[in-house]
């Protein structure tokens, strides 16, 4: 039985590993449990010695991407905590809702500025406030459902403070300044098509007004300031990063990524000197359970790359896929937006995928690999959406009381502009990848 087994086809015995971590995640064991046994499964299926696999776990726990990212996603979640604890995020709103009162413009950007706090099931934060908005609105549950529900994630397909996407920088090693540049336009057309599927038809009877005064847009601009540090940062020092790694000729990710850590450590005291938060909370933040989880799924994430890159399965599937003649774009998409709608988090879905596609891609010339990976996010993240698992999705739908069948009506298109837009976006990046690069 076993011989038989090992004779499979490599994808059909990576198939059999996502499979069994999927399956012990919906058993509710830990992520990072589940990664580290998604590793033996590899060892198994793609025979390795013991010590060729506890060298290989061993690698990938204390490499340097692992401590990085252990830093970074730590940094985030203090920083999120931080936000939440201060009161912070509700000042943004407030200034936000003195600006426009009440409009079509509260379902969209109720649900955006929580979504600037990247947290697993955040959209239950903002479905309140879309409740509230809406009171006044000839809305069906499922709007009110899909609507917070999608507006709350249009900042994932880039922000550098999500951990997917920091997961996704890390592996990768790109430009993170490039990387945003060219997934902003993803957030446009998620709001466009937002609009145009969502929104377009809701009027809104209460109260309206309009003050786009200096005080008020500045007001506003105060309250949002911890999150303009780290995006300012990145935008100012991530060119100077990427001319220091090539003066140093080094491709350290510590030194890649300085900006969005230097960002963070900033806006964090800015929060901490500007709203009077002490030791003691930091010391609370730094013990909250979802900074242990997450440093599990982390670790367990790169041991699962590790073991995946020494077993020589990748290799393999490359072989296969090239003898089956199927198209690398194929699989550049598909192998992600698989993941995202059977794991339904970001993190998941470039955890399991992405040491595929970047192994996939290494016959590519480096510059040329940029969109490649932008096109691989991106439909992992329609997966993601699309996801019956997705932890946003079940709330939001709970919390109205929307029937998901008719959530989907506006779901399923809404994600198809996403893949046609990246699959656009794709062939136009491609033109000029050269001068992208990495």
């Amino acid at each position: 039985m076993t011989d038989s087994i090992l004779a499979f086809p490599a994808a059909l015995k990576l198939g059999i590993a996502l499979l069994g971590i999927v399956a012990l995640m919906r058993a509710r064991a830990p992520m990072g449990v589940a990664l580290l046994a998604g590793a033996v499964f590899l060892a198994i299926l793609f025979p390795m010695t013991p010590p060729a696999f506890a060298k290989a776990l061993l690698g990938g726990l204390v490499s340097d991407q692992t401590v990085f990212l252990l830093t970074v996603i730590t940094a985030i979640l203090i920083f999120s905590g931080a936000l939440d604890a201060s009161g912070q995020i509700a000042r943004i709103i407030d200034a936000f809702k003195a600006m426009v009162g009440e409009s079509r413009l509260t379902l969209v950007t109720f649900p955006a500025l929580i979504g600037l706090l990247p947290m697993p099931g955040g959209a239950v934060f903002s479905a309140p406030m879309v409740k509230a908005a809406a009171q006044n609105a000839d809305i069906r549950p499922e709007q009110a459902t899909i609507a917070n529900y999608w507006f709350r994630h249009i900042w994932e397909y880039w922000f550098p403070i999500y951990p997917g996407v920091v997961l996704m920088l890390t592996l990768t090693r790109v430009s993170t300044g490039k990387f945003l540049l060219m997934q902003i336009p993803l957030t446009l057309l998620a709001v466009a098509a937002g609009y145009a599927i969502i929104l377009h038809r809701i009027k809104l009877g209460g109260r309206r007004h309009r003050d786009y005064s200096p005080g008020a847009i500045g007001a506003f601009l105060r309250e949002l300031s911890p999150i303009l540090i780290v995006v300012a940062a990145v935008a100012v020092l991530d060119p100077l990063m990427s001319v220091l790694v090539k003066g140093l000729q080094t491709d350290s990710i510590v030194v890649r990524r300085v900006p969005v850590l230097l960002g963070l450590v900033l806006a964090g005291a800015w929060l901490f000197a500007r709203r009077g938060l002490t030791w003691a909370t930091l010391g609370k933040l730094m013990r909250k359970r979802n900074i242990v989880e997450m440093a599990l799924l982390a670790a367990g994430l790169m041991m699962f790359k590790a073991v995946l890159e020494q077993s020589g399965a990748v290799e393999i599937l490359r072989d296969e896929f090239a003898a089956w003649n199927i198209p690398l774009i194929v699989i550049v998409c598909a192998l992600p937006l698989a993941a995202g709608l059977v794991v339904g988090i970001a993190i998941g879905y470039v955890g399991a995928s992405f040491p595929l596609v970047i192994a996939l891609l290494a016959t590519i010339p480096e510059a040329d690999r940029l969109p490649y990976y932008c096109l691989a996010y991106s439909f992992g993240y329609a997966g993601m959406m699309l996801s019956p698992v997705h932890l946003c999705l079940v709330l939001t739908n709970e919390y109205f009381n929307a029937s998901l069948l008719r959530v989907y009506r506006y779901l399923i298109p809404l994600c198809l502009s996403i893949m046609l837009g990246s699959l656009l976006l794709f062939a136009a990046y491609r033109a000029i990848a050269p001068a992208l690069g990495g």
